[in-house]
């Protein structure tokens, strides 16, 4: 399982690669010395307190497994709303098919893309 660091920062969470983490960390030991107060390291666990006031935690945690959600959204014709296809015909009525971009090239989103785009669900597709 891939492993990330979750660094926060005054009390405000992010989440980074482990090449970042580790940067940091190499940086507070050795190039940015000077501008540590103190230090703490353990297994997954690692403080990191600034003399300008920043208090850093890096704790060392699983990555999120990958979104499974199946991609099997796209446009019509009219380019506006977006359907969802199975077998190259849309879910709701099957005289629509997908842009031929999508057929060709395989460009099917999933419905959270969809979603945050600027297009419109189609209503008889998304209550299926």
């Amino acid at each position: 399982m891939d492993k990330i660091f979750n660094r926060t920062e005054n009390g405000t969470t992010t989440t980074i690669s482990i090449r970042e983490g580790l940067a940091e960390l190499n940086h507070a030991m050795m190039g940015g010395r000077r501008e540590v107060r103190s230090m703490s390291s353990g297994r997954t666990q690692h403080s990191i307190e600034y003399k300008d006031g920043r208090k850093v935690t890096l704790t060392l945690t699983d990555a999120p497994e990958p979104d499974t959600e199946p991609a099997e959204w796209a446009t019509a014709h009219s380019g506006f709303t977006a359907h969802r296809f199975r077998d190259g015909r849309a879910l709701c009525r099957k005289n629509i098919r997908p842009r031929s971009h999508s057929l060709i090239h395989g460009e099917y989103r999933t419905r959270s893309w969809v979603v945050n785009s600027t297009f419109t669900l189609c209503p008889r597709c998304g209550a299926l």
